[in-house]
């Protein structure tokens, strides 16, 4: 299995549940997360990486602590099952918000 495999999962999984799987590109701007999902219920950035020997950079460590500072949640996706347990949680807060539990 590629990065490529799990993005597309990623994507399709995020589609399905109305969510927008954005891929940002910032001009002149190194490691900022391979995807930004924007749901209902809060905005989330995804950092892939290919399920062996995939390694965070530098730019990718620093772009983690900003957005986690700012309480944003920054998650690292390099397989089948985190994308599972990551999409799962987002389900189950969208689940939740509609039941109006916070």
């Amino acid at each position: 299995m590629i990065e490529q495999e799990v993005e597309k999962e990623l994507c399709k999984r995020c589609e399905a549940n109305g969510w927008m799987c954005l891929k940002l590109e910032l001009n002149g701007v190194r490691g900022f997360p391979d995807r930004t999902i924007v749901t209902p219920f809060g905005v989330f950035f995804v950092e892939l990486k290919r399920p062996k020997g995939g390694v965070v950079s530098p730019h990718q460590m620093y772009w983690r602590g900003k957005i986690r500072k700012q309480s944003q949640v920054w998650e690292l996706v390099s397989n089948m099952d985190e994308l599972e347990r990551f999409v799962a949680r987002l389900e189950a807060t969208m689940i939740a918000r509609k039941n109006g539990i916070r």
